[in-house]
């Protein structure tokens, strides 16, 4: 009797993944995870640009979550507190049974891993997206996203700053584009304008 409840359960959690799209999958696995790790353990032993990668996820996860319709959203609510409950039991099953052999095993037991302080971990890999609407002299205008480390948010310029700039210098797309690119990859460690400058002065070099 307990395969034939194994194999109704896990019937029953495949029926509730059918009608779900490959991405609202992986969002239901990446929340999933982040639900039932409540000691930070998918932080253990990461560098710090993998805490960012995960955290990044997570966050990617929980906006596309939001933007589902109503019918979707209600559909992954059945599936994730599906899965999610027979996650809990199996893992309060799972105590239970270690429990259970308390005392009956003579070798010493592994220290406790050590509590991740999630929090702090997040805060650490944390940071600041902007986003700039910046017109050209044609009346044109495009978007350009900047991802700044927290403690480089100071070198983020305002909208006005950055348009006036552009207009003093007449830059193009793919310059604008160019200095986003260097900035992103340095998290705005550098100001702007020294940034597109050096660059430029490279070039001149370059080219004689």
């Amino acid at each position: 009797m307990r395969e034939k409840k194994d194999v109704l359960i896990k019937y029953h959690q495949t029926k509730q993944l059918t009608s779900m799209s490959f991405e609202e999958i992986g969002i239901l696995f990446i929340l999933l995870l982040k639900e039932q790790d409540t000691q930070g353990i998918r932080f253990e032993s990461t560098t710090e640009r993998m805490t960012k990668r995960i955290v990044q996820m997570e966050t990617d996860a929980e906006q596309k979550l939001s933007e589902l319709s109503a019918d979707r959203a209600a559909l992954f609510d059945i599936a994730f507190n599906t899965i999610n409950g027979q996650a809990e039991y199996s893992k309060r099953a799972f105590d239970r049974l270690q429990k259970s052999y308390e005392g009956k095993d003579k070798e010493p037991e592994p220290d406790a891993p050590q509590k991740v302080d999630v929090q702090a971990l997040i805060e650490k890999a944390k940071t600041i997206d902007r986003t700039y609407i910046l017109k050209y002299e044609n009346g044109q205008q495009d978007s350009f996203v900047a991802r700044a480390k927290k403690e480089n948010e100071g070198n983020l310029p305002s909208v006005e700053e950055l348009q006036e700039f552009i207009n003093a210098e007449d830059l193009m797309f793919f310059e604008i584009e160019d200095i986003f690119a260097k900035q992103n990859e340095n998290e705005w460690a550098t100001d702007f304008q020294d940034t597109y400058y050096k660059n430029t002065e490279s070039e001149e070099k370059q080219n004689g």
